[in-house]
This record gives structure tokens, sequence and C-alpha cells, in this order.
């Protein structure tokens, strides 16, 4: 999706990189400073936008940080020719991009054997009890 940035900044928030991890050639851990810090739960995402050219391209991504924690920490995965991750490879510490206000979606870890649902994707990511049989529910609501 790309909008122009006049119209975006009121839906979103300024967000400065803080850390970077690279985990691999074409994986990376970015670690943002959120200007005002959203409310979300573990299993949750943040669309993310960048200003190109004067349009603001944006694409979700899961949060892997905890709710607790004192920023947002994305696993990103280099997409050659995409239309963002190339961008967020170019970002240096102290670079801004923008996230919007609104987290949204859950994806959760669901277990037959334990009854309990789960975040899946975050630091969370455990049962307490032995699960022989799982299944993943992706949940996605406006």
């Amino acid at each position: 999706m790309t909008r122009v940035l006049s119209e975006v900044q009121a839906n979103h928030c300024p967000a400065e990189l803080i850390e970077r991890r690279d985990v691999s050639a074409n994986l990376a851990i970015l670690r943002f400073r959120v200007a005002e810090r959203p409310s979300f739960t573990a299993g949750q995402y943040a669309t993310i936008g960048i200003a190109i050219d004067g349009d603001v391209v944006e694409r979700p991504y899961s949060i892997v940080s905890s709710p607790h924690e004192p920023f947002l920490e994305f696993f990103i995965e280099l997409v050659p020719g995409g239309s963002i991750t190339p961008k967020l490879w170019e970002l240096k510490v102290g670079c801004a991009i923008l996230v919007r206000r609104r987290i949204v979606g859950q994806f959760f870890h669901t277990s037959s054997t334990c009854n309990t649902d789960l975040p899946f994707g975050t630091r969370q990511d455990f049962c307490r009890q032995p699960c022989h049989t799982s299944r993943f529910v992706c949940l996605q609501h406006s």
C-alpha cells in the first residue's frame, strides 16, 4: 500500500531505529523507539511505513518484542527487489520510520492437550504442559 505522506501523519507516529542485529545476510532484528508507544498484546502486528519519493509505502510486520518492553522489535527478512525491505536494510541507527498507531491482528498457538491459547511468534511462545497435537490459528480483524 502506498499513501501520500501528508495523508498518513495523523494515523502514524515516528519511530527511531535504536538497534540493529544482523542474524544473517538476509535476516535482521530491528528495534525501534516509538514516540507514542502503542498498546498491543503478544501476537499482534504493526504496520511500518517508509517515505519513498513523497509517498509512504507500508507493510505489516509481526511484533516480536514483549508488550512490556519500552520498544518495538521486528524480525525482518530481506526481500530482494521488494518495495520496503531493501529500504529497511539501508536504515542506520538514528533513522526514523513511521508506525501506525493502531496495532491489529492476533496469532495464537493452541494445543488440544493443554487447552490454552498462547501467543505464537513472541518470547512467551511456549506451553507449560506437554502438547502432543498443536494447530495454528490466525485471526485478523479490523
